[in-house]
């Protein structure tokens, strides 16, 4: 899993002379508790394996458990969502540095001394979206050849109304883009965010579009 910082920042004002201070806005986690758990179980059973083949570093297993404690904060935290109970200051606290924390963990992965995202310099490497090639297609009566790719592109925003405190609240979120269609040749991942930067990337699948706006 990829994800791509937005560099730059524009300076703050910070006015005086007003007692009228807005709290800031609290953090959501989507309560998909099912999915955290299949993580969390693929995480520990790669461990598993790799120790088991004597192929599982001190470093990795390290990196794998700060993994797996990060989901199980995402499924403490939906357990509460779903129950209608507060989160802790502790865990909004945390939840509003989760960017940096993803972005550390995702980068211990990493082979080299490389910690932080702006250091990888690979241009393909940096972006996210990826394509892979599922199979060749075999004859058919559509005259469909060629090899049937599926792949990712940008991040789509995503908006969702979710109850915080028993208040709804609209908020935003980042989801991933996704593209399934026939292509005469097998993509790498160079050609397809060309196909991307180029605006030549085929329609979204039909059901997909019918959840999109402009």
């Amino acid at each position: 899993m990829q994800n791509k910082l937005i560099r730059g920042s524009r300076p703050l004002l910070l006015p005086g002379g007003t007692s009228d201070e807005q709290e800031p806005p609290k953090s959501y986690v989507e309560p998909s508790i099912k999915i955290y758990e299949a993580l969390k179980k693929l995480i520990e059973d790669s461990a598993a394996v790799l120790k088991e083949k004597d192929l599982l570093k001190d470093d990795t297993e390290y990196y794998l458990q700060r993994f797996s404690g990060l989901i199980s904060f995402f499924i403490d935290c939906s357990k509460k969502e779903l129950a209608n109970k507060p989160l802790s200051s502790d865990e909004y606290e945390q939840l509003n540095t989760i960017g940096k924390t993803l972005e550390g963990i995702s980068m211990l992965f990493v082979e080299g001394s490389l910690r932080k995202w702006y250091q990888i310099e690979n241009e393909t490497d940096r972006n996210m979206a990826i394509i892979s090639d599922l199979y060749r297609i075999p004859t058919n009566i559509f005259n469909i050849t060629g090899f049937l790719e599926t792949g990712i592109g940008p991040a789509y925003i995503i908006y969702v109304a979710v109850p915080i405190e028993g208040k709804l609240y609209l908020t935003r979120g980042a989801v991933f883009s996704y593209y399934e269609f026939a292509h005469d040749e097998r993509l790498t991942d160079e050609k397809w965010q060309a196909m991307l930067k180029n605006k030549k990337a085929p329609e979204h699948p039909c059901w997909l579009k019918t959840i999109m706006a402009e």
